[in-house]
Parts: C-alpha cells; sequence; structure tokens
C-alpha cells in the first residue's frame, strides 16, 4: 500500500462498493480500519464487519483525492457513504456544455444526461465557494442566466468576471477552449491542463505576445499551487514527531533535542512598511501563543539581514522571561543567517541558528558557503519547511494588515462621492477593505448614504486599485485565520 494521497474503494463478498474514503495517506488510513486500539463507532465497526476485500486508486494529490471521491460515491453509490450516497443534500457544480457559450453554475439537483457536465457533491461548502473565486479569476464565465445582445457589457465585465460574449467580445473557439480547461481542472487531470497551458505560453512568446504569455505564466503557477502545494500533518503520532526532532538534533550535530523551535522572517515592500515576526513550534506543533510580531524601527530601506538583527535584539535581548529556543530558523540564505548569528554573538546567547532557502530548499550554517541539501522526502526538512512557512504567512498577514490600514487612507478617500463619514459606516459594516470587495453592490448599496450608483462606482474601483496596491492575491488574503498574538 503506498504513502501517497488517494481514494480507497471497500467492497463485500459479493465484490459490491460499500465504501468511498479518501487519504493523504492511503497506507496510514486503511491499516486504521484493521487496528485494534482505535475505539470505532457502532457504524464503522459494522463496516468493517462487512470488508471482504479492498481496492485503492493514486492521485497526484489531496485536490485530485477529493474530487474523484465525489465521483465515485455517485456512481457506485455505497451502503455506508450514507451523507453523500444521494447527493441531494451537497450543492455540485454544473457545467453547462449544452449551451453555445457554457456557465458554471452551483445545484443540489444532478440531473442525469442532460448533456451537462456535473462536478461534486461537494461536502464542504466553504471550501467550494473559496473554489468559486479560483475559477472566477482565471475561467471568467458568463454569469448570467440568459445570453442576451446588449448595447454595453454589464458590470461583471468591468470587474474581470466575464468575457462578454453577449458583445461578441471572445470568440466561441476561445470561450470553448477555456472551458475545456476548466473541466480538466475540476476533473482533477492537472498534469494534462498545466502541460496544455505550458505549450500555450511557450507559443505566445514565441510570437512575441509577452503580456498574454505572463497571465498563462501566472495561471500556471496558481494552479500548481492547488494541485501541489507541500503540507504537514498536524496529527502526526507523537512518536513520529520525535523521532523527526531527533533526526534534526542528528543532521545539525546539537546539543539538545530541538523540542522548541523560533522562525523568523521579515516582511516589506520596498523596504516600506517592514515587519518582522517570530513563530513558535513547540514538540514539533505551532505554539500560537509565543508568536511574536514587530514593526520595523531601526532599520530603512531594502535590509532584511539589518531587520533580522533588530528583530533577534527585540525578541531575545529584551524578553529572556519568556525562553530560549533550542533552535532559531531564519527564511534566507547565508548572509541572513550570518547576520543573526553575529546578533546572538553580541547579545552573548549561544543558540544554534540555520536558515532555509527557498527554490532549492538548501539549509545554510553559520559562517559555511556550502549548504547541507536534505533528501526530498525527509520528514526533517518538512518541519523545517513548515516552520519557515508558517513564519512567512504570519509575517505578510502582519504586513498587509498595516498596508491595509494605509490603503484606507489613501484609496479609499479618493473614491469620487465618497468621504471620510462614508469611509467609517463602510468600515463599522465591512470591517476591511477585502470585506468591502467581497461585498455584492447590494449589499454595499445598503451601507446609509450609500445607494447603488456609488455602490458600482466603489466596486469598480476596488477591483483596479487593489492590483495596482500590490493586493492581487487577495485569495490568499480570504484563507487567513486569526492566530492568538501577543503585541509587543
Amino acid at each position: 500500500m503506498p504513502e501517497t494521497p488517494g481514494v480507497y474503494l471497500m467492497l463485500n463478498k459479493r465484490g459490491e462498493v460499500i465504501y468511498v474514503g479518501k487519504s493523504r495517506c492511503l497506507k496510514r488510513r486503511v491499516s486504521s480500519y484493521f487496528t485494534r486500539s482505535f475505539d470505532f463507532s457502532p457504524k464503522v465497526k459494522k463496516l468493517i464487519d462487512e470488508i471482504a476485500s479492498f481496492t485503492y486508486i493514486t492521485t497526484e494529490s489531496e485536490a485530485e483525492a477529493l474530487i474523484l471521491e465525489a465521483d465515485l460515491i455517485r456512481k457506485y453509490k455505497p451502503k455506508y457513504n450514507t451523507m453523500l450516497k444521494y447527493g441531494i443534500k451537497y450543492p455540485y457544480l454544473c457545467l453547462t456544455i449544452s449551451e453555445k457559450f457554457p456557465r458554471l453554475v452551483v445545484t443540489r439537483v444532478f440531473k442525469e444526461n442532460d448533456g451537462n457536465l456535473y462536478f461534486g457533491p461537494y461536502t464542504n461548502v466553504k471550501r467550494m465557494r473559496r473554489l468559486l473565486r479560483f475559477i472566477e479569476r482565471f475561467y471568467p464565465l458568463r454569469l448570467c442566466s440568459r445570453l442576451l445582445k446588449r448595447d454595453r457589457p454589464c458590470i461583471n465585465y468591468y470587474m474581470g468576471k466575464c468575457k462578454a460574449p453577449c458583445m461578441g467580445w471572445i470568440g466561441e473557439e476561445e470561450y470553448r477552449e477555456m472551458v475545456e480547461n476548466l473541466s480538466l481542472f475540476l476533473s482533477g487531470k492537472s498534469k494534462t491542463l498545466i502541460s496544455e497551458l505550458v505549450k500555450k505560453m511557450e507559443a505566445l512568446a514565441l510570437e512575441l505576445r509577452f503580456e498574454e504569455a505572463a497571465k498563462v505564466r501566472d495561471q500556471i503557477k496558481a494552479l500548481e499551487k492547488v494541485f501541489r502545494q507541500p503540507r504537514m500533518s498536524l496529527d502526526y503520532p507523537q512518536d513520529y514527531l520525535e523521532t523527526t526532532l531527533l533526526k534534526l538534533q542528528e543532521l545539525f550535530g546539537l546539543e539538545r533535542v530541538p523540542e522548541i523551535i523560533e522562525g523568523i522572517d521579515i516582511s516589506n515592500l520596498y523596504g516600506k512598511e517592514a515587519v518582522g515576526v517570530v513563530v513558535c513550534f513547540q514538540g514539533g506543533v505551532p505554539y500560537k501563543k509565543k508568536y511574536r510580531r514587530y514593526k520595523i524601527k531601526t532599520v530603512k530601506g531594502i535590509d532584511d539581514p539589518g531587520m533580522i538583527a533588530e528583530v533577534i535584539r527585540r525578541r531575545y535581548g529584551k524578553h529572556l522571561e519568556e525562553g530560549i529556543p533550542d533552535l532559531i530558523l531564519v527564511d534566507g540564505g547565508i548572509t541572513q543567517v550570518n547576520s543573526a548569528k553575529k546578533t546572538l554573538d553580541e547579545l552573548g546567547l549561544d543558540v544554534p541558528v540555520i536558515g532555509l532557502a527557498k527554490r532549492e530548499e538548501l539549509v545554510y550554517l553559520p559562517n559555511s558557503s556550502v549548504p547541507v541539501r536534505i533528501p526530498e522526502d525527509s520528514p526533517a526538512l518538512h518541519l523545517l519547511q513548515r516552520v519557515r512557512n508558517e513564519a512567512h504567512r504570519f509575517a505578510i498577514r502582519y504586513h498587509r494588515k498595516l498596508r491595509e490600514k494605509e490603503l484606507f487612507k489613501t484609496v479609499l478617500k479618493d473614491i469620487p462621492g465618497v468621504g471620510e463619514e462614508r469611509v467609517k459606516k463602510l468600515l463599522k459594516v465591512f470591517k476591511s477593505v477585502y470585506g468591502i470587495k467581497r461585498a455584492s453592490v447590494k449589499e454595499i448599496s445598503e451601507v446609509d448614504g450609500i445607494g447603488e450608483k456609488l455602490a458600482l462606482t466603489i466596486k469598480s474601483f476596488l477591483d483596479t486599485q487593489l492590483k495596482i496596491y500590490g493586493y492581487g492575491n487577495e485569495e490568499e488574503a480570504y484563507e487567513l485565520g486569526d492566530s492568538e498574538i501577543s503585541k509587543v
């Protein structure tokens, strides 16, 4: 049984599929059914009694496994997939390929043989909505229920949510290509889709259509992030995490097992609104009560090593009562590591420090230009990546929060007809720029003193200005959750 993502099917003595499940690790999940130590529910115990054999299908990612699981449940209607078997309680995505210019609509009714494609059912509606936002960004199909010729395009065109087939501004062939790519995406066929997009990007580049090629490149990167984003499970057994920490101790010759690891990262936009953060992992998992964030005060311009030095002085020079970690990880290469080590020496602290550089994922040690390459499948590398990525996420979130405050001052008040009082009213209702951007025109128009005409202006203005001010990837901001943070 492989230790890869996939879908497993349980069969009874008659060869009937009685249960379909998915997992990021098939071996661990399937073997759990036959482990006596688990305290199963009566339903699962009954399922196990009926299992005569099982089979499995591997996938490239968890995303593909999720899609495949839903398709197989709809096909076999397994006895023990009671929540999904009938499909009517959860929504589907329907791609209306029977229409000349297809739409993607949410429906709870699965109609067989109607000439359309159905994907799902989706048990997690919140994730489905997030998926729709991603689709809206890269596959802007028409949203109107009837395709009527217009004198001018609707607001969705100006918001980048539609290609305006009603105006004849996109041909049927180009539109169909977009629909076919969306179908591949929703079917989980990531390799085929990305391969086709790479060919398209290269062809556009050869024709010197670099702006269009760049858009396809961004789409490829976003798809790779959806399908192939590496993850580390937080529910690994304790002995697994202990083994990983022991491996780190062995790799870097540490005096103690790195029970407490703190990660440091810097975030800024061309040196402006620079911030630094410290995240803490205890026993291999995040310990958010010890997360810290800092506005950079003493360093001007683009100087990551200098900013790392400031964060170290402020975290470890003034707050020793909070304890010293067993290992410090900085996001960066030899320059960042040496800066961190020098500052720790100045503070008289003997704390091991390493750096993890992106791209090749090499580990750097102080005063050594030769990096350490840890095998890609090593749990030790996965843990370091998680610490680094968590620090990066936390830093970006704090940086964006500060930039968003500035954004209110420089953007919202520049919208024609929106003054300070209306800004306050919008903030009171929607809490943030992104809250306003996510809201519908109708919701914005219902705010006291706004109205439909001004709501349309606000919506259109934000869609363009957020990208200009560096807020193009709003999807990432939507997903960030609140952390318990101590302000310093």
